[in-house]
Order: C-alpha cells, then sequence, then structure tokens
C-alpha cells in the first residue's frame, strides 16, 4: 500500500523525503517550512506519518496528539503449496475495533 502511494504521489508531481529528522517548522503565509537534518522543505501541506514518533511531531507544530501503543503479534504459515489464486488482505473487526484477525497473501520468495 505504502508503495501504491508513493507512486501515486510522484506521478502527481509530489515528493517523498525519506530518512530526514524534522528539527523545527516555520509557518509561512501559504505554508510551512520544515527545517531538517537535510535541505529544508517548503511545503503547502504536511503529513504526518512519523508513527510512534508522531506525537513529538505533532508537538513542533503547536498541536497534541493521542496515541496509545497497541500489541501486535504476527504469525507466518507456509503452505505445503502455494494457492492458486491471489488472497485479498482481509481483516475481522470485533465489535467495529481493530482488535480481530487480519491476514493476507504474500508473494513467493523463490
Amino acid at each position: 500500500m505504502c508503495t501504491f502511494l508513493a507512486h501515486s504521489v510522484r506521478t502527481q508531481g509530489g515528493e517523498i523525503r525519506q530518512y530526514r529528522k524534522l528539527l523545527g517548522v516555520r509557518r509561512r503565509a501559504r505554508g510551512y517550512t520544515l527545517e531538517t537534518s537535510g535541505d529544508p522543505i517548503d511545503c503547502d501541506v504536511v503529513v504526518n506519518a512519523a508513527g510512534a514518533w508522531a506525537p513529538q511531531v505533532a508537538e513542533l507544530f503547536g498541536q497534541r496528539l493521542h496515541i496509545w501503543p497497541e500489541r501486535h503479534e504476527a504469525v507466518v504459515i507456509h503452505l505445503d503449496e502455494p494457492l492458486g489464486y491471489t488472497m485479498p488482505m482481509v481483516m475481522d473487526l470485533v465489535n467495529g475495533e481493530g482488535s480481530g484477525l487480519n491476514f493476507r497473501h504474500e508473494k513467493s520468495t523463490e
């Protein structure tokens, strides 16, 4: 999904810059200037995709973001023979929450 979204952003003229630490934020008339461990970035819109560090990023924008840790467990099952079809990602939500089962079909590594 991330690869698909990144491709979509790039085909529409957007840029994705990775492996940069966000050090500070300056508000401009029509957007922001992000001070990073690389070059400064001028942008109209900022998406906070910092995962576990999202609250610290939100603070740089003067916002509070509440994130609670969740326990996730993963099990990989190798079948004797590959499926004859590609299974979509499936999410079984319990009471409308993400506490159920989810699984996806991985491509062969051979």
